[in-house]
């Protein structure tokens, strides 16, 4: 940006609406705590309380500061307990659906098969009934 400014000034030009842009382009910045920084210094500047320069080189300068200051303490788009939050329980509701859409039964463990004992009884319980089906259709 400043370049663009230096290329500004060596053809005698300027920009009128540099702040306006400035403070647009601040808003757009994903990390809720750095626009919280950018706010007031706005509205500071749209109130005529604390004008700001109109070249931005001091607003410019003050923002990258703070930005460098932020990354240097590894808060530069820091979740916050709110944001962790409903990341846990969207990870929470798509464990869950994911487990919905398995066909393995919650209260049945994978590669679990049945007690010994029970595919016993249902062997069984097949061999009562042969005697009452037809002979054909045991033979092979």
């Amino acid at each position: 940006m400043k370049e663009q400014l230096q290329e500004l000034e060596a053809t005698n030009e300027t920009t009128t609406n540099l702040l306006i842009n400035l403070f647009s382009a601040y808003r757009e910045v994903p990390d809720k705590q750095f626009k919280g920084y950018v706010q007031p210094i706005q509205e500071q500047h749209y109130n005529a309380r604390q004008p700001q320069n109109p070249n931005g080189l001091t607003l410019m300068t003050t923002n990258k500061n703070y930005y460098k200051g932020m990354i240097k303490d590894g808060i530069w788009m820091k979740l916050n307990p709110d944001q962790e939050t409903i990341i846990a329980l969207k990870a929470q509701i798509e464990a869950k659906q994911q487990l919905k859409g398995s066909k393995i039964p919650n209260n049945k463990k994978i590669g679990s098969s049945l007690h010994p004992s029970r595919a016993n009884q249902r062997r069984k319980s097949f061999l009562c009934l042969k005697p009452l089906c037809p002979k054909n259709m045991y033979e092979t």
